[in-house]
C-alpha cells in the first residue's frame, strides 16, 4: 500500500514506530557503543602514556649506566697515575729514583746519581704548597754517555711518564773519552700536596739497593 493510500491514523503509527527506532539506535550508541569505544580510546591513551614512560625510564637507565661506566673508568685512570705517574708524598726520591734506574736499564745507561733539586722550603712556603691538589718535584740525574743515549735516556723517560718534564740538559765533553760525556738532566715529576706535616725529604744522591 502507497503511502498515499494509508489513513492518517496507520501514517501516525508508522511515523511514531520511525522515532521509536531512532530513539532506540540513540540510547543503544550512548549506552552501548560510545562507551565502548571511549574505554577503547583511553586504554589505547594509556597504553601509549605507559610506553612513553618506559621509553624514558630506559634512557634513564642508560645514562645512568654510561655515567657509572665512565665514573669507574675515571676512578681506574686516577689509581694508574697515583701509583705510577705521580710522586708519593712518603720518600720521594727513592721513588723517583727506581723508575730514573729502570728507565736507564732500558736503554742500557748507567746513572751516577739522582739527587733532589732545590732548597728546603720555609714554614710559609710548605704551608702555602700544600694547599694546593699538585705540586712539582725535581731531581738531577747525573750520567755518562754519547748523544745517542741521551736522546734514548729522555725518550723513555717522557713515554714512561707523560706527566714528567725534562726541564733541563747540560752535556760537558770529558777529554778521556770522545764517545761519552758527562750529562746532567733535570727532570720535574707530579707530586700530589695534602694538608698536614710535611715529611722529610730523602737524602740528596741517593741510590736503590739493587
Amino acid at each position: 500500500m502507497k503511502w498515499q493510500e494509508k489513513t492518517k491514523e496507520q501514517k501516525n503509527i508508522l511515523v511514531l514506530i520511525g522515532l521509536l527506532s531512532v530513539a532506540v539506535l540513540f540510547i543503544a550508541y550512548q549506552f552501548g557503543l560510545n562507551p565502548l569505544f571511549s574505554g577503547k580510546a583511553k586504554v589505547a591513551q594509556e597504553v601509549r602514556d605507559l610506553q612513553a614512560k618506559l621509553a624514558a625510564g630506559e634512557e634513564i637507565a642508560g645514562r645512568e649506566e654510561k655515567i657509572s661506566q665512565e665514573v669507574s673508568v675515571s676512578n681506574e685512570e686516577q689509581h694508574q697515575a697515583d701509583e705510577h705517574h705521580i710522586v708519593p708524598r712518603e720518600n720521594p726520591l727513592s721513588w723517583v729514583t727506581e723508575k730514573v734506574y729502570f728507565n736507564a736499564r732500558e736503554v742500557g745507561i748507567e746513572i751516577d746519581s739522582v739527587a733532589e733539586v732545590g732548597s728546603p722550603l720555609t714554614s710559609r712556603e710548605r704551608t702555602d704548597k700544600q694547599q694546593k691538589n699538585f705540586g712539582s718535584y725535581s731531581v738531577r740525574i747525573v750520567a755518562q754517555c754519547g748523544y745517542r743515549d741521551l736522546i734514548r735516556l729522555v725518550k723513555v723517560l717522557e713515554t714512561s711518564n707523560p706527566y714528567l718534564c725534562v726541564s733541563g740538559i747540560s752535556v760537558v765533553s770529558q777529554d778521556r773519552t770522545a764517545e761519552k760525556h758527562l750529562i746532567s738532566l733535570v727532570v720535574e715529576w707530579p707530586m700530589r700536596m695534602a694538608a698536614g706535616a710535611a715529611k722529610s725529604p730523602d737524602a740528596a744522591g741517593h741510590k736503590p739497593v739493587l
